[in-house]
């Protein structure tokens, strides 16, 4: 999925208005992009908790709002993606955070076709029926092909999904165990 839409770390540090270069946030959404899941660890514990949920400012009229975990939610490489995913829900990343335009990881993730951070979201709270100031829920972004993914999400056999209802990605046997599993690897 092209992060056109919400630049790459580099874009949010250097935009007028946005992350000052050198400041914690960017230095972390740098390692992020660079795939650096251990300078990552280290650049959070330095900063502390209200990192995680930090918020990246307005950025070349881009929306504003959007957080660390909503970048790692766009992430092209799958093993990035799930890496920094379960770092950040693992220290507390709010996962139905809003930007300025009402998306969520969610529905970023859904409109990247990455449907392997939409069932870690997911399993980890993220309300699948919620929708954006257009009105768009995350199934609405994942039914329909953006400039990075081909074509939509694929149907998942067994798995009947409706407007409201992705939830059904999570198994019936799926337990807080398994949520503790899946964010610590």
């Amino acid at each position: 999925c092209s992060s056109s839409h919400l630049g790459t770390p580099a874009d949010m540090m250097d935009a007028p208005g946005g992350l000052i270069k050198r400041s914690g946030v960017g230095i972390f959404l740098q390692a992020m992009e660079e795939g650096k899941v251990q300078l990552a660890h280290f650049i959070l514990a330095a900063l502390g908790e209200a990192a995680v949920n930090a918020t990246i400012e307005e950025q070349q009229g881009l929306a504003t709002g959007r957080t660390p975990l909503m970048c790692a939610a766009k992430l092209p490489r799958t093993a990035d993606r799930t890496q920094f995913l379960r770092l950040l829900l693992a220290r507390g990343a709010e996962v139905d955070r809003r930007d300025s335009e009402g998306r969520t990881a969610l529905s970023l993730a859904s409109e990247c076709g990455h449907l392997d951070a939409v069932r870690l979201l997911v399993q980890n709270g993220a309300h699948p029926g919620s929708s954006d100031s257009q009105g768009r829920t995350p199934l609405a972004y994942a039914q329909t092909p953006s400039a990075g993914q081909a074509t939509p999400l694929p149907h998942i056999p067994g798995v009947e999904v409706s407007d409201t209802d992705l939830e059904e990605l999570v198994p019936e046997d799926y337990t807080e165990t398994e949520s503790l599993r899946l964010m610590t690897g």
